[in-house]
């Protein structure tokens, strides 16, 4: 495929400006719900951070008086923090799942309108369920495996705290450490909150729109997978893949540019915290009872995200991620798959984003192209390694 330059509109089809149109309309709502997930995730962090500090100053009392340091009543006291957590861990999960249950009922009707194009295509149906059953849905749905309630409870990993408590006792640190530990083992609990939520609406998303094509599957040829378009994670000298972005697996199969059947195709989403989409091919404008054959000419919004250069060691460095993640540096649009946006980056942000081996291999010609950095086995897809590549 050839680059093509920022703001750069070539001919199109009436089928291309059609699936255009539904895409900028599923990136505007992928936006949406991020903005959704940060202000609801504020609330419910905030209020599960206000009842884990309560706790541990009661735990630190408790500790202060004590007479001496052992390894029995320091496990005693973790094991009564643990306790005392059973109604975060439950005030989590219930959160969590009506964070779903309220993004899910207004993606259903996001979907409905982008794939009837705000109603204008002739006897669509469409599909509603409420924010009650959808949040009975987080329950009993599985995501990357696991259960919402096995999810948070792996947020809560006692077993890492202990190693950390036996740790701290060998090195002599008192019951002020202990405190401590338990305050570092919390901001990873938010960490992975965040993560849970995030992947939770996600999911739900994906699943509210596939229920929807579904319903009318008659007018739909198939779909295509639409990662975000943005740098992925970055890379040292050393090639270690470090920070966040798009990831390999699934700015590869953007770049395939592949149709799938409805009902076919890699599994969506492929990991937890994935914020990729399925991109419906329709039927064309006069198929579906539309009387339109040109439209305004639009294209794709990309994202450069923030990073940074180590001034001793010249490497890629990222930026402080919070809640919002990365800042943005740049925005801007294109046409096309990936591979179209990965052609107008420059060197150093391209090797940022695949790694440097994988770069000379594509600059080589030995991979003819970001497709071919994945494989998909029995309906999953899969990163191949270096050495499978080469």
């Amino acid at each position: 495929m050839v680059g093509r330059k920022w703001g750069h509109y070539p001919t199109m089809t009436p089928q291309e400006k059609l699936q255009l149109v539904q895409l900028i309309q599923s990136i505007s709502w992928r936006f949406s719900l991020d903005q959704f997930e940060t202000a609801a995730l504020e609330r419910l962090l905030k209020a599960l951070d206000q009842a884990n500090s309560e706790i541990l100053t009661m735990i630190e009392a408790r500790a202060a008086a004590l007479p001496s340091w052992s390894e029995e009543r320091a496990l005693a006291l973790l094991d009564e923090y643990s306790d005392l957590q059973l109604a975060i861990k439950s005030h989590l999960g219930m959160g969590i799942a009506e964070i779903t249950g309220v993004a899910g009922a207004n993606s259903y009707l996001v979907h409905n309108d982008i794939l009837s194009f705000s109603g204008l295509a002739k006897d669509f149906n469409n599909v509603s369920l409420t924010a009650a059953q959808l949040q009975q849905m987080a329950q009993e749905m599985p995501v990357g495996g696991r259960l919402l309630s096995e999810w948070v409870e792996s947020a809560f990993d006692t077993a890492f705290v202990r190693q950390e408590i036996m740790t701290g006792m060998l090195k002599g640190e008192g019951y002020p450490a202990l405190v401590r530990r338990l305050l570092q083992e919390w901001d990873m609990t938010r960490e992975d909150a965040t993560l849970i939520a995030r992947s939770y609406v996600q999911a739900v998303n994906v699943h509210a729109a596939h229920d929807v094509a579904t319903a009318n599957k008659e007018i739909m040829r198939g779909w295509k997978w639409q990662s975000a378009a943005e740098n992925g994670a970055y890379y040292t000298k050393s090639g270690k893949g470090r920070g966040r972005g798009v990831c390999l697996t699934c700015l590869a199969l953007d770049a395939r540019d592949e149709v799938y059947p409805l009902n076919g195709g890699p599994e969506i989403p492929a990991h937890p915290n994935c914020r990729c989409n399925r991109q419906y091919i329709t039927k064309s404008w006069r198929e579906l009872g539309i009387p339109i054959d040109e439209i305004e000419k639009a294209a794709r919004p990309y994202t450069l995200r923030g990073k940074g250069i180590d001034p001793e060691t010249g490497e890629i460095v990222p930026l402080k991620i919070g809640t919002g993640g990365r800042p943005i540096l740049d925005v801007g649009h294109f046409l096309g798959d990936y591979e179209d946006f990965f052609k107008l980056l420059s060197p150093a942000i391209q090797k940022q984003t695949i790694g440097p081996r994988r770069l000379e291999l594509y600059n080589s010609g030995k991979i003819k192209g970001l497709g071919d950095l994945v494989t998909i086995e029995m309906g999953k897809a899969r990163l191949l390694l270096l050495k499978e590549l080469q």
